[in-house]
């Protein structure tokens, strides 16, 4: 089978698993056998070359993800588009899993007649943990923000872009999306438009301005008397 990949491709591989020491790098026939093998296999998947030759590539897919076919899917897709991302949870050896990104590429001969795959991959946990705890902590500042008592709001350029229920309550809406999009000027009594305006530049200079006391316009036409910051 390697014999039918165009010298091209080959040399192109050869390059680049000699090249790279924090990828794993390793070709496979068109079901997804492996033939090949680079350090970078050793030290991110754990297999020594003599363990690692011969065994389909869907070793390193967590079982559910197997079960799923995405294996296949993979394969697929780098069949129909020349190549696939590969940016998921893999598995190690040792049952150990981790983020991977990289990327699955088709191989062709000389008559331009798929002849196997390219699989290079890094691994990018760190990355991965970063963003879901990021994502973690976003979520539970939503939640805090959205049962706070206290009305909360978020604007930009004077245009609403976040209240709590507590603010849209306040304003007698039924709903933050009523709020949602809607400028400042709207919610304020108009003698203190500049008030405000004045603020928000003292904001965009990194200002800092004291409260204010400002009357403020209910969606049903009634004022109420509120501290805006």
């Amino acid at each position: 089978m390697t014999k039918e990949i165009s010298e091209d491709s080959r040399e192109l591989f050869r390059l680049i698993a000699e090249n790279v020491r924090d990828f794993a790098v390793f070709m496979t026939d068109l079901e997804g056998r492996v033939l090949s093998w680079n350090p970078g296999v050793g030290s991110l998947l754990g297999y020594a070359e003599g363990e690692w030759v011969g065994r389909h590539s869907s070793v390193i897919f967590t079982p559910e993800d197997r079960e799923r076919g995405e294996h296949l899917s993979e394969m697929e897709t780098a069949l129909r588009e020349g190549r696939a991302e590969d940016k998921r949870w893999h598995v190690r050896s040792d049952g150990s899993r981790f983020w991977a990104d990289g990327f699955l590429m088709l191989l062709k001969d000389g008559r331009g007649e798929a002849r196997g795959f390219a699989k290079i991959l890094r691994d990018d946990t760190e990355a991965k943990l970063t963003e879901e705890r990021l994502r973690e902590s976003e979520e539970r500042f939503q939640r805090v923000v959205e049962l706070s008592p206290d009305a909360i709001a978020v604007h930009a350029e004077g245009v609403v872009l976040f209240i709590n229920t507590a603010g849209a309550k306040l304003l007698r809406a039924e709903g933050p999306e009523q709020i949602v999009g809607k400028s400042i000027a709207g919610l304020i009594h108009p003698d203190y438009h500049e008030i405000i305006r004045g603020r928000m530049e003292k904001a965009s200079r990194g200002e800092e301005s004291h409260p204010e006391e400002n009357k403020i316009v209910r969606l049903d036409g009634t004022e109420i008397k509120g501290e805006l910051d």
